[in-house]
């Protein structure tokens, strides 16, 4: 998950999936030779948009501090735009892989309310972790701008989410299941789901590359882990991108929501 002023999950557009486009999909990839191809593909797009985004924010983030720009603006303007690109990068994978591209809807599919419980039994818990992890002490009160703050808020609240999950969840996972098809499972996950989640948390040691402490990385890429883990099961069980966009959204917003209260009270 994401420190509430850099980038990283927790580690974002009913971008939902219908399960008959996963097969529909796997029936009709042609020739011998062309999934894996598709496969090929779509993770050297997933590995040029993780190195394309470590690059900009290590790149980006002295020159920006050079300009005088304070750090919640500069920090906020880095993570949109690197997370744009988790979009971006998503799209192309999605249509690298041959698979259906989402509808977008804003809002979790409630699906007789098997949705909102499961949404509710992952939220809360990594919710209340991110916060009391954020306020654990020694805290140190966070000097930010309002508009930093603001811009903080935003990303941490509602961006991070769909970008992130768009990028791991709707094209990773998705395509990775497509291609490891079959009854086999790890840890009761679908093969895919287990790889997908041991890539999100393993991103998130990029952190050290942007200043962060490794013992710090280490801990957020083991959090991250454990939060794909529950994410990705969520998604595997409901094909619901709002729903792990909003679980996501939840953990790191309400944790930099905290940090914020008890920067400025």
């Amino acid at each position: 998950m994401e420190e509430p002023l850099h980038a990283g999950a927790t580690g974002a557009p009913d971008l939902t999936l219908p399960r008959t486009s996963l097969l529909a999909t796997a029936s009709a990839q042609g020739p011998q030779g062309e999934g894996p191809g598709r496969l090929r593909s779509a993770l050297l797009a997933l590995v040029v948009t993780l190195t394309g985004a470590l690059a900009l924010a290590s790149l980006s983030a002295p020159y920006l501090a050079r300009l005088g720009i304070g750090e919640g603006v500069a920090d906020s303007a880095i993570n949109f735009v690197t997370h744009s690109l988790f979009i971006l990068g998503g799209i192309v994978m999605i249509r690298a892989s041959g698979l259906r591209m989402p509808r977008l809807s804003p809002f979790p599919r409630k699906r007789g309310g098997h949705n909102l419980r499961r949404f509710a039994i992952i939220a809360t818990p990594f919710a209340l972790v991110a916060v009391a992890t954020d306020l654990a002490p020694p805290f140190t009160k966070v000097s930010m701008s309002p508009l930093g703050w603001a811009l903080t808020l935003l990303f941490q609240g509602v961006f991070v989410g769909w970008s992130e999950e768009f990028l791991f969840r709707a094209a990773l996972q998705n395509i990775l299941n497509q291609r490891f098809s079959g009854g086999r499972t790890i840890f009761r996950m679908r093969r895919g789901t287990f790889v997908a989640s041991v890539v999100f948390g393993a991103v998130h040691l990029g952190n050290a590359f942007l200043g962060q402490s490794v013992s710090s990385a280490a801990g957020e890429a083991a959090f991250a882990l454990a939060f794909a883990f529950a994410v990705g099961w969520y998604y595997e069980k409901t094909q619901d991108l709002a729903g792990a966009a909003w679980i996501h959204n939840a953990t790191d917003g309400l944790g930099t929501f905290a940090t914020f209260l008890f920067s400025v009270l």
